[in-house]
């Protein structure tokens, strides 16, 4: 408990301490490094990597990262998924080289598969065209009956070296598009990462140990407590999660009514597709800092997201729609039983009807009208077709009317009807969580002045 000005005399006096009346608390030392929250793209990474930007050190012989699955990597970065967070390091004598000190065998094994281009197409793994996954490179005799199927990854080094491989290939049209895509996916994927200004070697020891001593993440578990969010994959986009880096960095236990409020700018930022964060440079005052953060979103959209608009789960909106379908709490189709959320890695939202089979200009079959949020296996429309539990079929957004309309093989009919419930839940969704309608003044205690305000 906080001791008034008297107090705080007695106290001294107590002690047999004199109160110099002159004396003022001495300032807290200034830490020697700056830290900064930022993202790099992975295509500026290798070519910092190739410049000898990019380093690891020698302080650290031996990484506690563990193996790298380098498919599951490259996968990752391909389908947006998160990698992880990198630690950088510009020390004081040389700042304009970064160090790696966290992360080093994911941009190792980076590296090895995109810049080692010593063995021409004998790259350690392939990108294939038509699966569009990530694969061991494929027997001599393969590659020579369809040599424009695999792409090898390392002439994904630059443009000049895809493009070689391309007229020297000459795929046919899809597998062009696929190529240019995985390159430019690959290249814009925007890497989290701390990058440390300055300090001392023994800084960055203290700080790697304490990054591995498995203490929760305060932003995870705001997300995860707060927000309504599994994990920051997420996010609408990585300019959040900086921007919460850097709050919860100078304020790591705000109060009940801030976090109320900041899981509330996560969602408007998200529906209003903000594109930027304010620069929270200035630690400021923790409230102040929030209401700033509300006010730079504006007000409410026209209309909240539409159950018929294309769905892209690596786009903001296509994660929003996905975020409805997860809080629908959906059951396995075969067992019934709530499908574990927290286990699901990576979440599947696969079709119910293929859209090669529907008409070309229904836009709905590509909505999320025609997604289920549930694990992905064969044979899963036939598993809808068959059941019969009502609280199941209500966990996925699929009214009987709906399944009827389904049973009897009329598409567009299903389509439509499961459209109109999944807006209505979008709509009751979107609201609850963004609270456009609720007031945002910050805590009773923050409107609270004091005397000594008052007074001066």
């Amino acid at each position: 408990m906080d001791m008034s000005i008297a107090d705080r005399v007695d106290n001294f006096r107590n002690r047999g301490h004199a109160m110099n009346p002159f004396e003022t608390a001495r300032p807290p030392e200034q830490p020697e490094h700056r830290l900064e929250a930022r993202a790099f793209k992975v295509g500026d990474l290798l070519q910092d990597i190739q410049r000898d930007r990019l380093r690891i050190p020698s302080l650290q012989s031996r990484s506690a990262e563990g193996d790298v699955d380098a498919r599951e990597l490259m996968d990752n970065l391909y389908r947006g998924y998160p990698v992880g967070t990198l630690l950088l390091w510009a020390s004081s004598e040389q700042p304009d080289i970064l160090l790696v000190i966290e992360g080093q065998r994911r941009l190792t094994a980076l590296a090895h598969l995109v810049l080692n281009t010593d063995d021409g197409d004998g790259s350690a793994l392939c990108f294939d065209l038509d699966q569009h996954t990530f694969v061991r490179p494929p027997p001599a005799s393969n590659r020579v009956d369809d040599p424009s199927r695999w792409l090898p990854l390392n002439r994904l080094s630059d443009s000049a070296q895809l493009l070689e491989w391309l007229y020297a290939h000459t795929p046919n049209r899809e597998r062009r598009t696929q190529a240019l895509q995985l390159d430019s996916r690959l290249r814009e994927y925007e890497w989290p990462a701390y990058v440390i200004r300055g300090g001392s070697e023994a800084t960055l020891v203290e700080i790697r140990q304490r990054m591995q001593g498995g203490a929760t993440d305060p932003v995870t578990e705001f997300l995860r407590r707060d927000a309504g969010l599994l994990h920051d994959t997420w996010l609408p986009d990585r300019h959040t999660r900086a921007t919460l880096d850097r709050f919860f960095h100078h304020h790591p236990h705000p109060q009940p009514r801030s976090r109320e409020l900041l899981a509330r700018w996560i969602w408007r930022r998200a529906l209003r597709g903000t594109s930027r964060a304010p620069d929270l440079v200035d630690p400021g005052d923790e409230e102040a800092l929030v209401q700033r953060l509300l006010h730079a979103v504006g007000d409410a959209p026209v209309a909240w997201p539409a159950s018929t608009a294309r769905f892209d789960v690596r786009q903001t909106l296509g994660k929003l729609q996905a975020l409805a379908l997860l809080a629908l709490q959906p059951r396995d189709l075969n067992t019934g039983a709530l499908i574990d959320l927290e286990g699901w890695a990576h979440p599947a939202f696969p079709p119910i009807l293929n859209p090669k089979g529907q008409p070309a200009d229904d836009a709905r079959v590509l909505s999320v009208a025609n997604r289920l949020a549930h694990p992905a296996r064969s044979g899963l429309r036939k598993s809808l077709l068959q059941v019969r539990d009502g609280d199941v079929l209500a966990s996925h957004g699929i009214s009987a009317e709906a399944f009827s309309a389904l049973q009897a093989g009329d598409a567009q009919r299903f389509l439509t009807l499961r459209a109109a419930t999944l807006q209505q839940h979008f709509d009751r969704f979107f609201a609850r969580h963004a609270r456009w309608d609720a007031t945002d003044r910050p805590s009773l205690a923050s409107l609270v002045v004091s005397d000594d305000e008052e007074e001066t």
